[in-house]
């Protein structure tokens, strides 16, 4: 059995960043986008682990998102990329797994690339993911995540 540890699949809420502005739209998805007004940065952060419940070392982390494809490692150094691809169009996917403790997780968007539209996140224990990924490339499952508690391979 896979479960998926995070309470908010479908990333529903907005989370709280750094120099971002989160903006609802109408389906309930959230896009992010730099906050520039006040610092002049060029990038932001947004958490991703809020909902997420399994966050030991070597669990992995999964995005579904829109936007550009430059955003192959939007986790910085914080997770370690261990996937990276388009499910269609302008819609990609990221997972990176957990190395080191940290009190949460961020998706890191810069002003030249743009924003981004959170569709999905996923959280799974190690060997859960190897199941996942297993899935996705035999065509078993769409993307490389489900909603909902667990899944029966």
């Amino acid at each position: 059995m896979i479960t998926n540890h995070c309470t908010d699949p479908y990333a529903r809420h907005a989370a709280t960043g750094w120099n971002v502005l989160a903006t609802a739209a109408s389906d309930g998805t959230v896009t992010y986008s730099v906050n520039d007004e006040d610092i002049g940065a060029g990038q932001a952060n947004f958490r991703i682990s809020s909902s997420c419940s399994e966050l030991g070392i070597g669990s992995v982390i999964l995005v579904i998102f829109e936007g550009s494809d430059r955003y192959s490692q939007p986790f910085r150094d914080q997770l370690e990329p261990v996937a990276f691809g388009s499910i269609r169009g302008s819609i990609h996917y990221a997972a990176g797994r957990i190395t080191k403790q940290l009190p949460d997780y961020r998706f890191w968007i810069v002003n030249y690339v743009g924003a981004v539209r959170l569709l999905s996140v996923a959280n799974y224990a190690q060997t859960e993911w190897t199941q996942v990924e297993r899935l996705f490339e035999t065509g078993i499952l769409t993307a490389p995540s489900f909603a909902g508690d667990t899944l029966r391979p």
